[in-house]
């Protein structure tokens, strides 16, 4: 048996790379924090009061409209797990600012399981806090979904 001590992985550690360039990957996010290690003062804190603070031209007026959730929900055409916790979001503070929730499915054209989910979720929410979720003009493909998954009756649409 031929021994070749040039390809032997004894005493090779594949997790070493891990350790190396920590002392300088510290000191990078130490400059870029501004923070003095050794006195902890941050350097950024303590420049002068020369500096004008930078003011932004964003009108208040638009911003509040943009965060507004009304009753009214216009629902996209492709509704899939990613966009499950952006528009969990959404109808969350849309429940919990009115009475009705009128979500507009006429233009869907593919949805997946986690978001029938979240409209069943929604509408046993709803019933709880004794308020009403409306699935208006449910599209083709949203209709055949739910009914292949036994939701149409849940859902309150027709199949």
């Amino acid at each position: 048996m031929a021994a070749n001590n040039e390809n032997s992985l004894i005493g090779y550690d594949p997790l070493a790379w891990m350790g190396e360039g920590i002392d300088e990957m510290q000191e990078s996010q130490e400059q870029l924090s501004g923070i003095d290690t050794d006195t902890g003062q941050n350097e950024f804190l303590d420049q002068s009061d020369n500096e004008q603070p930078v003011e932004t031209d964003i009108p208040e007026t638009d911003q509040d409209e943009a965060d507004q959730d009304g009753p009214f929900i216009d629902l996209d055409a492709v509704l899939n797990i990613q966009k499950v916790k952006l528009l969990h979001e959404k109808l969350k503070k849309s429940l919990d600012a009115n009475h009705l929730i009128v979500l507009d499915a006429s233009a869907v054209t593919s949805i997946d399981t986690s978001m029938l989910q979240l409209f069943v979720a929604l509408k046993q929410k709803a019933a709880k806090l004794d308020k009403d979720i409306i699935i208006n003009s449910p599209s083709d493909k949203f209709i055949e979904s739910a009914a292949l998954l036994g939701l149409s009756g849940i859902l309150d649409i027709e199949a």
